[in-house]
């Protein structure tokens, strides 16, 4: 018996795309790409969230700055007070404190380097807050926290009217750095910009009664 074979030969040919057709992935990926970019408005947005959060974190800072700033000069104002009772206590004389508030620094720091004592004393401040002003070679100034020479003065200079502390202060101008003035006859801006000062003894504790 004969058989016959019939072979089945599959033609393929190539497939044609029409314009649709390959117009869809572009479509697509452009789509995704523009899901993916920041619209103008979202960029303001988020420009106006860093602001604020960077605002914040300075607020911050500067807070943080001011507080270490009053702790570090109470110190410093502390350790100079020290200073003064232990040269009196040692010479039984009290470092001259009636010239000029610019000069009478420099006279306290001179006399304090007399002394084994007060000079371990003053060097205990910190160099970065002792300071030759007028770079003759010498230190003649204790800046506050701030950065501020700190005045060494009698309590009788505009204090005496409210305050019973017949003894030397040191004085800070405090936050603003500005001295003002405590004096009663003072203008009101003087005694605005002194309300921040900072001072080696407690103005409150001693304050005399007006009434």
């Amino acid at each position: 018996m004969t058989h016959s074979h019939t072979h089945l030969v599959k033609t393929w040919s190539k497939p044609t795309h029409t314009q649709s057709d390959t117009a869809q992935p572009q479509s697509r990926r452009c789509r995704r790409r523009a899901c993916s970019a920041f619209s103008l408005v979202e960029i303001m947005a988020i420009t106006v969230i860093i602001v604020v959060i960077m605002s914040a974190a300075a607020a911050v800072s500067f807070k943080m700055f001011d507080t270490a700033a009053e702790k570090h000069t109470r110190i410093t104002l502390a350790v100079l007070k020290g200073i003064a009772d232990e040269y009196e206590a040692q010479t039984g004389t009290v470092i001259d404190h009636t010239a000029a508030p610019s000069t009478t620094m420099e006279w306290f720091v001179q006399n304090a380097q007399q002394l084994p004592l007060t000079e371990k004393m003053l060097a205990s401040i910190g160099q970065n807050m002792l300071e030759d002003i007028d770079n003759d070679g010498d230190v003649d100034t204790v800046l506050d926290g701030w950065g501020t020479p700190i005045r060494y003065m009698s309590s009788t200079v505009g204090m005496a009217a409210y305050v019973d502390y017949q003894y030397p202060v040191f004085v800070s101008a405090g936050e603003d750095r500005l001295f003002g003035s405590v004096d009663p006859a003072a203008t009101a801006q003087d005694k605005a910009d002194s309300e921040d000062n900072l001072y080696s003894f407690d103005p409150e504790r001693f304050s005399r009664d007006l009434d």
